[in-house]
């Protein structure tokens, strides 16, 4: 099956598709512009990168990682692990019921409850962003996938 427009060709699960190309072969799909590759639960798109495998998920501007339960964001450090979250600026980790906060920081313990400034906290995270900046530089590479 063709068309003029946007050539559209479709030979048993295998789908092309010009303009933004488009390729599916079973689970198998690609598109250019934003570049998407899709195999089973592998997802690649160009712009913001954005890179999923499983339950692995990867984005740049903005790093976004994924892993399980695992998140990290940029910008503003976001990392999440099962009930532990970290979040920068001001710091946010939460395990269970442990929760921190940095400006005023606040612990959680049960029915444990601690109003204390844990400057240290504020300092730690900067290394954090820096390497999740990384992380971003890394992923930006996935964005430079040939085009079809």
């Amino acid at each position: 099956m063709f068309r003029p427009s946007s050539v559209l060709f479709r030979s048993g699960s295998v789908l092309f598709r010009s303009g933004s190309v488009l390729f599916r072969s079973g689970s198998v799909l690609f598109r250019s512009g934003s570049v998407l590759f899709r195999s089973g639960s592998v997802l690649f798109r160009s712009g913001s990168v954005l890179f999923r495998s499983g339950s692995v998920l990867f984005r740049s501007g903005y790093v976004l990682f994924r892993s399980g339960s695992v998140l990290f964001r940029s910008g503003y450090v976001l990392f999440r692990s099962g009930f532990v979250l970290f979040r920068s600026g001001y710091v946010l980790f939460r395990s269970g019921y442990v929760l921190f906060r940095s400006g005023y920081v606040l612990f959680r313990s049960g029915s444990v409850f601690l109003g204390r400034a844990m400057s240290f906290l504020g300092r730690a995270t900067p290394c954090l962003g820096r390497a999740l900046s990384c992380l971003g530089r890394a992923t930006s590479c996935l964005g430079r996938v040939p085009s079809f």
